[in-house]
């Protein structure tokens, strides 16, 4: 419990702290890598062919990288604030 409390309070102050100076961030891109399944995945007999990773950006972060694996390969989700990132 202790953890994810932890987790909250200082995604929180990021969040806050990246809201009041948009142009002095703690950070600006954030990257993930989201570990799927190894081996293919069923839906009423259709197989799953990717899984495209979708995130969000909080006030001040430009990118949000995700990547996630799924039957040896990668599929890469890119969330882009527009105001901050133009051509993502």
């Amino acid at each position: 419990m202790i953890l994810p409390a932890l987790l909250a309070r200082v995604v929180r102050t990021t969040s806050t702290l990246a809201a009041s100076l948009p142009s002095e961030a703690p950070v600006n891109t954030i990257i993930s890598n989201v570990p799927g399944s190894p081996v293919p995945i069923y839906l009423a007999g259709a197989r799953l062919q990717a899984l495209y990773p979708v995130s969000a950006v909080g006030h001040g972060i430009g990118l949000n990288i995700t990547v996630m694996s799924y039957c040896g390969g990668l599929d890469f989700g890119i969330v882009a604030d527009r105001d901050l990132v133009v051509d993502a």
